[in-house]
Order: C-alpha cells, then sequence, then structure tokens
C-alpha cells in the first residue's frame, strides 16, 4: 500500500489564525489504472498538544478533497 502526505493551510477558529494540518491519503494500489488515493487520516499540531474540541469538524480538514 503506498501512502502520501499533503499540507492544507487555512483559517483556524480555535487558534484564531492561519494554522496548517498535514493529511494522509491512501493508495488503492490499482495497477491497471491511475492510483486514487483516498484521505486516511489528519495530523495536527496544535490538537496534539492542547485538545481541540473542534477536531471532529475542523474546517481546515474539510478543505482537503476525500481523494486525489
Amino acid at each position: 500500500m503506498s501512502y502520501m502526505n499533503k499540507d492544507f493551510v487555512g483559517f483556524c477558529p480555535t487558534q484564531q489564525k492561519d494554522y496548517s494540518v498535514s493529511v494522509t491519503y491512501c493508495g488503492d494500489n490499482a495497477l491497471e489504472t491511475k492510483e486514487i488515493f483516498s484521505k486516511e487520516r489528519f495530523d495536527c499540531c496544535y490538537q496534539k498538544s492542547y485538545g481541540c474540541k473542534r477536531a471532529n469538524k475542523c474546517p481546515i480538514m474539510e478543505k482537503a478533497p476525500h481523494n486525489i
């Protein structure tokens, strides 16, 4: 299985500033067609360190496409 990380930047309402999160995408390993990567998880340093009430509805994460 192949993985890809992409960073997305946007306004974080919890911190009241622009912030970036890293999104991990997992590939489907399709050999006969172009491989499709699906959103698997996201990594936010602020969430890890301090917790965030909006983590499940992160507006930055919502900007990330489901498939790439």
